[in-house]
């Protein structure tokens, strides 16, 4: 098996420069997005309300009650909710309940290296209804390159 945070960092290399990446042809109200300031918004927005093992990020339309019991929403005006998923399986069950249909559910399980595992994802529709994906990446400590660069979550 392919180490997801290699598999990310091929994705992050093989588009450097781009803001979006439409991985699935087959879905392609699907994106994974590397804009730089959508990647460092949620990179600050996991560390201010993330939990050690939180691996999701969810743009929900509801900030109470049971997670499943909301919608993924737009991300502007959301409730951003931290979410841990241990497995593909509670991973699909989650984005089933939020509202995702099955193709942009195996969409998102095939092409976001490490979801439900060591990399931490965040989810949203934009304003086009485009469900998007983007990893949230942790910087090293006293790194002074400015290449986008994927690590685990600790």
């Amino acid at each position: 098996m392919t180490d997801p945070l290699r598999q990310l960092n091929a994705i992050i290399g093989a588009h450097q420069g781009q803001d979006e990446v439409v991985p699935d042809a087959s879905q392609p109200g699907f994106r994974i997005s590397l804009n730089p300031q959508n990647l460092e918004l949620w990179r600050l927005e996991h560390k201010q309300i993330a939990g050690e093992d939180t691996n999701l990020l969810l743009a929900c339309l509801s900030s109470t009650g049971p997670l499943e019991d909301t919608s993924l929403g737009w991300v502007v005006g959301a409730a951003i909710r931290p979410a841990s998923v241990r497995s593909q399986d509670d991973c699909r069950l989650l984005l089933h309940a939020l509202g995702l249909n099955s193709g942009l559910v195996n969409s998102v399980l095939l092409n976001c290296p490490g979801i439900a595992g060591k990399v931490t994802w965040a989810l949203y529709f934009e304003r086009h209804g485009h469900l998007v994906a983007t990893p949230v990446l942790h910087q090293e400590q006293d790194s002074g390159d400015t290449t986008l660069q994927a690590t685990a979550s600790t």
